[in-house]
C-alpha cells in the first residue's frame, strides 16, 4: 500500500471537521491569498488513482465540497526549502549549470514553476533527497481525477434538476 499526499481546493472547511482531518488523515487546512479553501491529505492505495478515489470519497461523506485537486508545483525558492539545499544550487540546477535532466518547468511564470513530482523523483535519483514513505501524483494522474470530480458534479447537477421536475433533454 502506498501513501500519496494530495491537495484539494475545497468550497468550505467547517470548524467541526478541522480536528476530524488532522487527526485521522494527517490533514491540513488553509486559505490562500485570495480566501480559497484548501485541504491537504495523505491517502493509501496501491496506485494514485484508487487512494485518491477512495480519499475523494471519505471525504464527501464528511460534508466537503471538493472543487478539484490542485497540482503541487513549486517555485524555486521553495525547492530549496523542500529539500533543503541553497537556492542557487536550484538555481545551477534548472538553469543547467550543474547536474544533468532537471525537469523542465511546466509553466514560466514568475520565474518558472515546477511539478514537485518530477523535482522530487530527478532529487532522489541525483541523491538530493532520501525516498520517504509519501508519494506525489503527476500531472495526468491530476488531469485523471479532476475530470472525474468534474463528471460527479455534472452528474450531480444533472440528477439535482431532474429530482426537482426539470426535464433534462436526453
Amino acid at each position: 500500500m502506498n501513501l500519496y499526499e494530495m491537495t484539494f481546493h475545497v468550497e468550505h472547511v467547517d470548524d467541526s471537521l478541522v480536528d476530524t482531518l488532522i487527526d485521522d488523515y494527517d490533514g491540513t487546512v488553509g486559505t490562500d491569498h485570495t480566501g480559497h479553501e484548501f485541504v491537504t491529505v495523505l491517502g493509501k492505495g496501491a496506485s494514485f488513482d484508487v487512494a485518491a478515489r477512495t480519499m475523494v470519497t471519505e471525504l464527501q461523506s464528511l460534508g466537503l465540497r471538493l472543487l478539484r485537486l490542485v497540482p503541487d508545483l513549486v517555485t524555486r525558492p521553495e525547492i530549496a526549502s523542500r529539500l533543503g539545499v541553497t537556492r542557487q544550487a536550484v538555481q545551477n540546477w534548472t538553469s543547467g549549470k550543474r547536474q544533468s535532466g532537471f525537469p523542465l518547468a511546466v509553466n514560466p511564470v514568475g520565474g518558472g514553476v515546477w511539478s514537485w513530482h518530477d523535482v522530487w523523483d530527478w532529487a532522489i535519483t541525483h541523491g538530493h533527497a532520501v525516498e520517504n514513505d509519501v508519494r506525489y501524483p503527476n500531472q495526468a494522474e491530476v488531469d485523471i481525477i479532476n475530470a472525474w470530480l468534474e463528471s460527479n458534479m455534472t452528474a450531480s447537477s444533472i440528477y439535482l434538476a431532474s429530482s426537482v421536475g426539470t426535464r433534462i433533454p436526453a
